[in-house]
């Protein structure tokens, strides 16, 4: 009987070696060439378990070859999604605090351990100007209830090409991704220099692990490009002029109607800061999360300033980052969030013409 191999493994090149990772069980091993060259004959050759043999022996007793079939998971996406979810599912843990103690023993450990390394810095553009923005005025904001802003927050698909104030994106910009000072006094004592920055969004691990890139559009006293929005100077930081709107739904799959936004940001994941405090990669699920809090918190403030929002992940990420000079690894662009005035249409003004002549045909 062929046997069967285990389908949440898969194989890694290393300058040492062939490394086999079994990510459901969280396990690696360096395969000495033997190891690897039988696996490959299992694979092509369709060759039966020897039980004598003590290569076949270890790769069963490691759980990556069977006599019979592995247990199939239902998933419509392919290996890679499945390998990042189930990859950072059910972490192992060496010591599992049962007390209040014990875990306030742990969680101050690895935090004293973590500032012994350098903290990453969050980035700051070294070449062009710094655009200083207004002080904030949230007299319109305070103006409107969470429920009026909740009923009218609205993903919209055309917008009227109308410039917005540098002082409404200058209220949204604070509101959503700035360091709030108005917090400060609410810090707990104990909060080491590191993590005392706060904005209006949870982060994880306090880390603020992200970067806002501002693509400005129409923005009235600010020059269309692209900069980098400092949170803790509430500035700009100038990157490069874009000279033709059409660049941003060239970068957003062809979503032609970003061209219409007053302004849009991508937001950043910063790796690094995640792997500073956290090395195990479920640590990414928290950068997916992070990038989402401040997505919604951008959408809320930006309805609550009279505008309408859009949002897409689909985007070119190698060209934007050459666009916005990201050329570390380390940070990664994870979506984009787009403001400006709208009639609240939700369809954009190609699919509607469209739907319109196949609406006899429609179900």
């Amino acid at each position: 009987m062929p046997a069967h191999i285990n389908p949440n493994v898969f194989l890694i090149f290393q300058p040492d070696g062939v490394v086999l990772w079994d990510f459901e069980r969280h396990s690696q091993y360096l395969l000495a060439p033997e190891y690897a060259q039988r696996l490959l004959e299992f694979a092509y050759e369709n060759r039966a378990i020897a039980q004598d043999d003590k290569i076949d022996r270890d790769l069963q007793d490691q759980k990556i070859l069977s006599e019979h079939p592995f247990p199939q998971s239902e998933w419509g996406w392919d290996p890679l999604a499945r390998i990042f979810h189930v990859g950072t599912k059910d972490i192992r843990q060496d010591l599992m605090p049962t007390n209040d103690r014990e875990w306030a023993v742990c969680h101050t450990a690895l935090c004293i351990e973590t500032i012994k390394q350098e903290t990453p810095p969050f980035r700051h553009v070294p070449a062009g100007p710094i655009a200083p923005l207004p002080e904030p005025d949230f007299s319109t904001l305070s103006s409107k209830s969470l429920w009026q802003t909740l009923l009218g927050r609205r993903t919209c698909r055309q917008f009227r090409q109308e410039p917005v104030s540098l002082q409404t994106l200058s209220n949204i910009l604070y509101a959503s991704f700035g360091f709030l000072s108005e917090r400060e006094a609410q810090i707990n004592e104990f909060v080491p220099k590191y993590l005392r920055q706060r904005r209006s969004s949870p982060s994880g691990g306090g880390l603020n692990a992200t970067e806002i890139y501002l693509f400005s559009l129409q923005v009235h006293g600010l020059d269309a490009g692209t900069y980098h929005y400092d949170p803790a100077d509430h500035s700009l930081g100038f990157i490069r002029k874009i000279q033709d709107p059409k660049v941003l739904p060239s970068l957003l799959m062809g979503q032609y109607f970003s061209a219409e936004l007053a302004f849009g940001i991508f937001i950043a994941g910063r790796f690094d800061r995640m792997w500073w405090k956290y090395g195990h990669s479920r640590a990414y699920r928290v950068s997916l999360l992070d990038v989402g809090h401040l997505s919604q918190t951008f959408q809320l403030a930006s309805t609550a300033c009279g505008l309408k929002t859009w949002l897409s992940a689909a985007f070119k990420d190698s060209e934007v980052e050459k666009l916005l000079s990201i050329a570390s690894s380390a940070e990664q662009v994870l979506l984009f969030v787009g403001a400006g005035y709208s009639d609240g249409e939700d369809i954009d003004a190609a699919s509607h013409r469209l739907l319109s002549q196949l609406k006899d045909e429609l179900p």
